[in-house]
């Protein structure tokens, strides 16, 4: 079952292993994208997880008709892949706090400028920008400098700083878990450190060097590499998607 969440909907569609054949078009189900103000893009996570649901028992019903019997206990696994970088706050529990600020949100400019005057030539910048900039407002870490600045109590609420496909990976398995691709294009980490466990991935002198070094404590502390495996569905998860739980 693969799955795709972009910026207007979240599109699922089940595959044959074997063949790669795809067993009928993509279903899609659209979510809400908010601009409550200039330059700002917002989305509610609750939304991405009902609407990813609505089009997983869409696909496993038109690959049902398209095969000729029920094929919920034939999918035997999912992949997830998200727009990004969209950024959710999750509090305790795992409940999720105000709405995900989406890659296209550009509120965080300010604290692009405020990164590389405080961090140019910092060796974790070299990643995606060459040590000389510009960083851009789509990604991780201005996202958050932005929260901890405008409204410091929520950022002190926060227990977990995710992107979006952290969290329908989340709420499939309830395990919290980080790709290490992402990590490295957009939070400027090691990627290939952090995919074998080694938290020296993580930029800890540049997230010193802007402030907001506790991000270490509220990021995930598990991370996987584009295709590795997470877990399996939680009950809960299975019966949201329409598929049998095994």
């Amino acid at each position: 079952l693969a799955i795709d969440g972009g910026t207007e909907s979240i599109r699922a569609c089940i595959v044959d292993p074997a063949t790669g054949t795809h067993l009928h078009t993509p279903v899609s189900a659209p979510y809400d994208l908010l601009h409550p103000h200039p330059g700002w893009a917002t989305q509610d996570p609750k939304q991405w997880w009902e609407s990813l649901g609505s089009a997983c028992r869409g696909a496993v019903k038109k690959a049902s008709e398209s095969k000729g019997y029920d094929i919920a206990a034939d999918v035997v696994s999912l992949c997830v892949d998200t727009t990004c970088c969209s950024v959710v706050f999750m509090g305790v529990g795992g409940e999720v706090i105000g709405d995900s600020i989406i890659w296209m949100d550009q509120r965080s400019a300010p604290q692009c400028r405020i990164i590389m005057e405080r961090a140019r030539g910092d060796p974790a910048l070299e990643v995606n920008s060459g040590g000389a900039g510009p960083v851009s407002a789509e990604w991780f870490l201005p996202k958050c400098m932005w929260m901890k600045s405008a409204d410091p109590d929520t950022w002190k609420a926060v227990v977990t700083a995710c992107e979006y496909q952290d969290f329908v990976n989340f709420k499939l398995t309830g395990d919290l878990v980080g790709c290490s691709s992402n990590a490295a294009v957009r939070w400027h980490c090691d990627g290939d450190k952090l995919a074998s466990g080694d938290v020296g991935g993580l930029p800890i002198t540049l997230w010193e060097k802007c402030g907001i070094p506790e991000l270490a404590t509220k990021i995930p502390k598990t991370f996987v590499p584009p295709g590795g495996r997470i877990s399996n569905l939680t009950p809960a998860a299975a019966s949201h998607l329409g598929l049998t739980e095994s």
